[in-house]
């Protein structure tokens, strides 16, 4: 069986090599590309975007020009995942161990390159956007704080944690606060879960949260700093209309008063409902962009919303934040029950985000990009059965270290919980973190049983 998965492994690996090697140079059509390179010439940033994506894009603009850039750009987010999945998957497989690593080396190898080489992964690595350089600082800061826990290089551990929480935070604003949150809640577990001789741990306690707080403080300091006003809607403003309202308006419309129905005709109601991006045009003209018009329109929308809505948003919420932890099978099926209804347009009638992430990823090379990300799907089922059998005979996991995995399910959680309350969306894009973490625990499973096997058959030699 080994053997079999091994040679499943590797034929998986060269065909994703085979379709990277293939994009290389190719940038994927998303529209975000282009106001972060714009955004690169003016570094005129908000509450929406960081600044530390933008300074990369000028950095290699300054050296480099066109195609030759934007390989560059691509070649750098690789070399960034690659290492910070090295860093993730040697961390975590300490954890895994209780303490002791759990994989060989060449297991490790194999599981970060599963993970570097996940059609998913790799995607963003090639896009023009944030989301491959924010999952690598997410991915590096779990691991940092595992090590801290398990007193694991240290001072290594400390510089991880400090550079990659202010560079996610940079890169994406919301981070910031997941992460805070995550230190913040972790060091109050740990510590309460601490003997009072330990003095030690209590000094590894008091450097995650001292860095935790030094990151934030850089990160707003830049903030306060470069951050202007675009004339954008303010994060609040979307939230309601995109969560609270989408794609409810017309339902919504009786209810509101005179002057707000007047407003929002039946043909403004039917094209808000239509695609969550058009909840910005509907309003926008509506109000002609007079803010404190839209403001005025935004609060009776909430108030009549949460009045009318307020058990189906919870649910839906509730329905998405799932989603978002499982976030490997929840593209899966969403993409095959997309395929199976014809594929419809994934972006113009209405903006469905996984069949849209997949037209993307596929868009220079439809044939292999079919075939690679159905190679994921068939490597994930058969990860997915071979952990619950190597589940169901390896018994308890090493206990040893178990409060290590809580920095990694926190930031999934709080992750998750912030995008499904935020938007009536799920977005791989924005759970990538939840995708590799679950990737992990599949395939990791599964090296850890072989392991298992391996050790006792030689101890059984030995004997």
């Amino acid at each position: 069986m080994r053997r079999i998965a091994s040679l499943l492994a590797g034929l998986y690996l060269a065909l994703a090599a085979v379709w990277t090697a293939t994009n290389l140079g190719r940038l994927p059509p998303y529209g975000d590309s282009n106001e972060y390179l714009e955004l690169s010439r003016t570094l005129r940033v908000d509450e929406y975007r960081g600044l530390l994506y933008p300074l990369v894009l000028r950095a290699w603009d300054l050296v480099a020009d066109g195609t030759t850039a934007i390989l560059c750009v691509q070649l750098t987010q690789m070399i960034v995942g690659l290492l910070a999945l090295a860093y993730f998957v040697n961390a975590f497989g300490r954890v895994a161990g209780g303490g002791s690593q759990r994989f060989g080396c060449g297991a490790r190898s194999v599981l970060t390159l599963l993970l570097w080489l996940d059609p998913l992964v790799m995607h963003f690595n090639l896009s023009l956007m944030t989301d491959s350089l924010a999952l690598s600082a997410c991915l590096a800061f779990c691991a940092a704080v595992a090590n801290l826990f398990l007193g694991v290089r240290e001072r290594r551990a400390r510089v991880v944690l400090v550079l990659s929480m202010f560079c996610a935070a940079n890169l994406r604003v919301e981070k910031l606060w997941i992460l805070l949150a995550t230190a913040l809640a972790f060091a109050l577990i740990w510590r309460l879960t601490t003997r009072r001789e330990e003095l030690a741990t209590r000094g590894r306690i008091a450097w995650v949260v001292g860095l935790a707080l030094l990151a934030t403080g850089a990160t707003k300091v830049v903030h306060l700093a470069t951050y202007t006003d675009h004339g954008r809607w303010a994060l609040a403003e979307t939230i309601v209309h995109q969560r609270v309202v989408f794609p409810h308006l017309t339902e919504l419309r009786p209810k509101l008063s005179r002057d707000a129905r007047e407003a929002l005709t039946p043909r403004e109601t039917r094209l808000y409902d239509r695609r969550i991006h058009n909840t910005w045009t509907v309003v926008d003209r509506v109000t002609k962009r007079d803010p404190e018009a839209r403001r005025r329109l935004t609060d009776e929308l909430l108030r009549v919303g949460l009045r009318e809505r307020w058990p189906a948003i919870a649910l839906d919420v509730a329905s998405d934040f799932a989603e978002n932890v499982i976030a490997t099978p929840s593209f899966a099926l969403r993409l095959v029950d997309w395929m199976k209804r014809g594929e419809p347009d994934a972006f113009q009638t209405r903006f469905e985000a996984t069949p849209w992430t997949f037209v993307t990823l596929s868009f220079h090379s439809p044939r292999l990009s079919r075939s690679v990300v159905f190679a994921a799907f068939g490597l994930w089922a058969l990860a997915f059965a071979a952990a619950l059998v190597a589940f169901a005979r390896s018994g308890r996991a090493p206990s040893g270290a178990r409060l290590a995995w809580l920095p990694l399910a926190l930031v999934v959680g709080l992750n998750a919980i912030l995008f499904a309350a935020t938007a009536d969306l799920v977005h791989i894009r924005y759970v990538l973190l939840s995708h590799v973490a679950l990737l992990f625990l599949l395939y990791g499973s599964v090296a850890g049983r072989s392991r298992v096997v391996e050790e006792n058959a030689a101890s059984m030699e030995t004997d």
